[in-house]
């Protein structure tokens, strides 16, 4: 799955204004969930790229949080591949992205993840996945070979990764270490991405063709 990021690198203001300009296209959805928010619902569009867009707000455009996810063919199974997912910053910490993706499970959607993971972030939360839904199935999958393992047999270094980059890759270790450290002193790492790199140095390599599952 997905390489993963600071979250710094991801413009999430310029995402939810993606989704406020599609106010008028939004229908609310019915669920049985429950929400702990007053006078908050769940509401579906398709965009102009076919895409799949919820937003969990209120129905004069404020917005708790929101995800977007594009159709996806993998091995004859139909996905819905999650491409942006956020939650507003005064939301953070109160389960909107878990009630995101527990509203597109009651929708009865294949979730596929993209390639992308941040830390803090939306790596937390798949890791988080099987407990928060346990009568699902979890599956690591490899897009190119079409691969496909449980998830809860994989090791954590076979499952996210760091981007390519010829000029770290090429480096001996102890100089990798020492521009990790670099990198993260000037604030272009977070920490728990830092301290990933770091552990998995033996290991660490491109994962952008693996994805997880929950079906």
């Amino acid at each position: 799955m997905p390489n993963l990021y600071s979250p710094r690198k991801f413009n999430m203001f310029g995402f939810t204004k993606e989704i406020k300009v599609l106010r008028d296209d939004f229908i609310q959805s019915h669920t049985e969930l429950d929400i702990p928010f007053e006078n908050v619902n769940f509401y579906t569009c398709i965009d102009f790229n076919q895409n799949t867009c919820i937003k969990l707000g209120t129905d004069e455009n404020e917005i708790y949080g929101a995800i977007r996810m594009s159709d996806y063919n993998f091995r004859g199974v139909d996905y819905k591949m999650v491409e942006r997912v956020c939650t507003i910053e005064k939301h953070r910490g109160k389960g909107i992205m878990k009630l995101l993706y527990s509203h597109c499970i009651e929708n009865g959607f294949n979730l596929l993840s993209d390639s992308t993971h941040t830390t803090f972030g939306s790596k937390d939360f798949w890791i988080k996945a099987k407990r928060y839904f346990p009568e699902k199935n979890m599956y690591m999958v490899n897009l190119e070979s079409e691969y496909k393992r449980l998830y809860d047999s994989q090791e954590e270094y076979k499952i996210w990764g760091k981007e390519q980059d010829y000029d770290f890759d090429l480096l001996e270790k102890e100089d990798k270490l020492a521009l990790l450290d670099s990198l993260y002193d000037g604030k272009q790492l977070s920490e728990p991405q830092w301290n990933y790199f770091k552990t998995n140095i033996e290991n660490l390599s491109d994962k952008n063709n693996i994805r997880l599952t929950i079906e």
